[in-house]
Parts: structure tokens; C-alpha cells; sequence
């Protein structure tokens, strides 16, 4: 839904689909993106009369859900024997900041259910390792709770006196906190990891970081034990720690045996020369 001007504010724009039938159990499956600072309402609806009425919202999704694709299902079982006709319904937000889409499409007749949360399955093969030279993908995803996102980059950051000149061994990718108004004072970025278990008392997790500016903010490992209920922070740094790529080791053995789930937590400082990078993460059991 291209929400700029004039299909905004409250502008409505519905898809229908086609009609199934002979079927006991069914579920409907796709992949929605809603990533927009005024971000509407997206819904599945439903008719069992060929379009006369129909039941609004059997699944719906509002909201800045970030920028990053994310599956639904929506369990049609209850409809059985009736024919069914399903349709997405979008409900722009106050202003263009609100494009939907969706794809990947799927009606099977086996009703999976709620797909896992992305990182909420957890890895238990080990050394586990993620250069970034991707960006934040899999497991990895920026947080929809916090002010701004982190960044893939390659080279240097867009500001001088802050940030690397390239990932760490000097090639590579490596993700970054883009400090540049609006993203300064005080403005935090959140990167969302995988849980990790089945470990034991030898778990450490190693990751490179860099530091370098002249009113640089605070960087922390989180952990969570409660699926991402509540964090404990398991590493910081804070202030400028010069030009140069540095290592941090971190001791899991207070956790093994059992899942935790790791974010980086990442707030800016007073002005632009707070761009903090982090780059070849390990998992090492």
C-alpha cells in the first residue's frame, strides 16, 4: 500500500482473494512488513457468502513492526464445512510513513500454528558464529522497542572522528549506530539475537567492538533468561575507546543449562561522534 498522498490519513485499501471449500481444517499463512513511524492497521477478513459480509479482523496486526519481514497464521478451521472467501484489508496511518505489504501467500489444509518468534528457537550446535558482512538477518533483528535501528555498513561511517573505517581485520562487513541527528543525545538501538542452550560451564561469547568518538554513549550485552521478559545486562562499555577494533569476552558459564536469549543494547551520546560498531560474533561452548 503506497500511503503517500492522498491515500493517507485512514485511507483503506483491500485485496480479496479467492474462495476455498471442501475442507475440514484450514490455515492461512503469509508474510507481512509493516515498517513506518505511522504505521496503520492490517487485517484478514473473512465471508462464508461469497463476499455479502464479512468477519473483520480473524487476524490483524497494527503498529511499527520494524523493518523486517514476519510470518502470521490465521487458523480458518472454525469455517469448516462452509466455503470461505478471505481478503486483506489496510488501514493507512496519520501520514506516508505507512507502506504495507505482504507476500508468500500459502492455504494448506494442515494447520501448523503460530510460527516461533524469530530467535526464540533455540541454537544448540556449537561453535556458533555471525560475521554481519549480511546486516541483521536469521536470528538477528532490529527491535521495534527503541528509538532507531543499527546499520550495515562496509568503509567508514558517514561522520569523521567516530566509527570504523571498515570491519574488523580490515575488509568485511560490521553493524553500526548511525549517531547523526535525529539518532543523538541519548537515543538508544536495539539488536535482537538468538537464544542459545544446551550449553555448559565453558560458555563464552566473544565479539569485537569499536568505540572511537569524542562524546560516545554506552554500549551492553543483554541477557535474558524469560524468553525476552525481562534483560540483565552481562557486558558494558562506555566513552571513547580510540580507533581501533577491541575484543570483549564474556563468561557464560553462570547460565548453562539454560536458554538465553542475547541483545545488544546500544545508546548514543551527546552529539554525531557516538557511531559504536560491533562486528564477528562467536558462541564458543
Amino acid at each position: 500500500t503506497e500511503s503517500s498522498s492522498p491515500n493517507s490519513p485512514s485511507k483503506v485499501a483491500i485485496l480479496e482473494g479467492p474462495t476455498f471449500a471442501g475442507f475440514n481444517s484450514l490455515e492461512v499463512r503469509f508474510w507481512f512488513h509493516m515498517y513506518g513511524a505511522t504505521m496503520g492497521d492490517l487485517f484478514l477478513d473473512v465471508s462464508t457468502d461469497n463476499g455479502q459480509t464479512w468477519d473483520q479482523g480473524v487476524w490483524n496486526m497494527s503498529g511499527n513492526q520494524g523493518n523486517r519481514w514476519t510470518e502470521a497464521t490465521a487458523d480458518l478451521s472454525q469455517y469448516a464445512p462452509n466455503p470461505v472467501m478471505i481478503r486483506f484489508r489496510a488501514v493507512t496511518g496519520t501520514s506516508f510513513t505507512s507502506d504495507f505489504a505482504i507476500d508468500d501467500i500459502t492455504v494448506d489444509t494442515t494447520v501448523r500454528g503460530p510460527a516461533p518468534a524469530p530467535g526464540s528457537t533455540p541454537i544448540t550446535t556449537f561453535p556458533y558464529t555471525e560475521s554481519f558482512d549480511a546486516g541483521a538477518t536469521g536470528p538477528w533483528l532490529d527491535s521495534v522497542a527503541d528509538d532507531f535501528d543499527w546499520s550495515p555498513n562496509t568503509g567508514s561511517t558517514t561522520s569523521t572522528g567516530t566509527g570504523p573505517t571498515a570491519g574488523r581485520g580490515g575488509s568485511g562487513g560490521y553493524l553500526y549506530t548511525e549517531s547523526s541527528s535525529p539518532n543523538s543525545p541519548n537515543k538508544v538501538a536495539i539488536l535482537e539475537g538468538p537464544t542459545f542452550g544446551g550449553f555448559g560451564a565453558n560458555a563464552e561469547l566473544r565479539f569485537w567492538y569499536h568505540m572511537e568518538g569524542a562524546t560516545m554513549g554506552q554500549l551492553d550485552l543483554e541477557v535474558s533468561t524469560d524468553a525476552g521478559q525481562t534483560w540483565t545486562s552481562a557486558w558494558s562499555m562506555s566513552g571513547d575507546q580510540g580507533s581501533s577494533w577491541l575484543e570483549a569476552v564474556v563468561d557464560m558459564s553462570s547460565y548453562a543449562g539454560q536458554n538465553v536469549k542475547i541483545r545488544f543494547r546500544g545508546e548514543t551520546g551527546t552529539s554525531y561522534t557516538s557511531d559504536m560498531a560491533i562486528d564477528e560474533l562467536s558462541f564458543t561452548n
